[in-house]
C-alpha cells in the first residue's frame, strides 16, 4: 500500500481500529445509538481511502481528482443505503459475499446515520490538500510548450 493513499495516516488508521472494535465488541456487548453511530463516522472517513487506493492501479486519473470522486460516490451510496430500501437490500446481500456468511447480513435503514456524512471532510481534505501541493492543473486546451507556426 502506497503512503499517498492516506490509509496509513494515524486518522484512518484510528478510523479503521475503531470500525473492528465496534463492530466486533462494542455492539454485542453495548448496544445503542453511539455505537451505531461509531462505524458509520469511522466508515465514512476510511472507505473512499482505501477505494480509491484500490481504483487507483485501474484509472488514468489523478490520485486527488479520484481521491475527491471516491468521496462523493461514498456520500452518495451511504445515503442511498440509509434512506432507500432497494439500495439497502442490495448492500445487505454484497456484503453477505463478501464475508461469504451462509446468511444475509442485516442493514437499519436510518436516517440520523446521515449525521456521519461530515466524516467525509477527512478524506476530501486529503485531496485537496494533494492539489494544493501540486499546484493548480493546466485548463482544458493550454500546454506548457511555446506556440509555433504561421497564420493564416
Amino acid at each position: 500500500m502506497r503512503r499517498e493513499s492516506g490509509l496509513l495516516h494515524p486518522t484512518a488508521l484510528a478510523a479503521i481500529a475503531a470500525l473492528v472494535i465496534n463492530d466486533h465488541l462494542l455492539k454485542d456487548a453495548y448496544p445503542s445509538w453511539l455505537t451505531g453511530k461509531l462505524s458509520d463516522i469511522a466508515g465514512m472517513v476510511f472507505f473512499p481511502l482505501l477505494a480509491a487506493a484500490l481504483l487507483a492501479p485501474l484509472v488514468r486519473i489523478t490520485r486527488d481528482r479520484l481521491l475527491s470522486a471516491c468521496v462523493i460516490a461514498t456520500g452518495i451510496g451511504f445515503a442511498a443505503i440509509k434512506l432507500w430500501e432497494p439500495a439497502t437490500v442490495v448492500c445487505e446481500h454484497v456484503l453477505g459475499l463478501l464475508q461469504l456468511s451462509a446468511g444475509r447480513v442485516q442493514i437499519v435503514r436510518d436516517p440520523t446515520d446521515l449525521l456521519a456524512l461530515p466524516a467525509l471532510a477527512f478524506p476530501l481534505s486529503r485531496a485537496v490538500r494533494g492539489r494544493a501541493d501540486t499546484g493548480p492543473e493546466p485548463s482544458l486546451g493550454t500546454t506548457d510548450q511555446p506556440v509555433t507556426g504561421t497564420v493564416a
